[in-house]
């Protein structure tokens, strides 16, 4: 007689289509958290030198009664840790355990599988804390840095409004002279607020990028 061997992969058919799916998963996985530490890094970026700017007085009082630069960015510093520390502590959980359960529940409607075991995988988790870190502390504190090296004189002093200048679109007459008024106020701060606009861009292509995968 003739003797055949199958392997798994052959013989079951329900686990080829088992493991392409965690394959699809593991794709997925790889490509969304790129957006979503790219919106992270500009809203944190955003809020961070939006309180900054808004608290130079207040750096300017600190370094007046003598606290050096280091100690009076210390304020901003310690509260984007505090943020990031409850932030990871709970994104861990969710991460490790909510959403595993989730994905794993809604794919044994379709196989017979065992009780997923979660468990913290600290190869995973390295990298999600090194950036956030980053994202998060690393920029409160070069942004507290940067400004509470000014003077006293000059923290204590309103900022100076920016110098105006003329986008790309207003060196074409032709088109720009078309526009209403409230569409070339539109434009302006769109190319004059640079990291909100970036990070408008990447929030809205992130979301439609989610949107398109669920459906698909």
């Amino acid at each position: 007689g003739t003797l055949f061997i199958f392997e798994r992969e052959d013989a079951i058919i329900g686990y080829t289509d088992f493991y392409n799916d965690s394959e699809r998963i593991e794709a997925i996985g790889t490509i969304f958290p790129l957006i979503f530490f790219g919106v992270a890094i500009l809203i944190t970026l955003s809020t961070m030198t939006q309180m900054v700017d808004e608290s130079r007085m207040q750096l300017g009082v600190y370094k007046a009664l003598g606290f050096a630069s280091l100690q009076a960015s210390f304020k901003y510093v310690g509260f984007a840790f505090i943020a990031w520390f409850i932030g990871m502590i709970f994104g861990s959980i969710i991460g490790f355990y909510t959403i595993p359960n989730l994905i794993y529940n809604a794919y044994r409607i379709m196989y017979e599988t065992p009780d997923l075991i979660s468990n913290v995988v600290f190869s995973y988790l390295w990298l999600p804390l090194l950036v956030s870190f980053i994202a998060s502390v690393g920029v409160a504190f070069y942004k507290s840095i940067k400004v509470s090296r000014e003077t006293a004189a000059n923290l204590l002093r309103p900022p100076l409004p920016k110098s105006g200048q003329r986008i790309l679109l207003e060196r074409m007459p032709w088109l720009w002279n078309k526009f209403s008024f409230l569409y070339k106020v539109s434009f302006r701060n769109l190319f004059r607020n640079k990291t909100r606009f970036f990070m408008t861009i990447i929030g809205i292509a992130g979301c439609s990028g989610l949107l398109i995968t669920g459906f698909g």
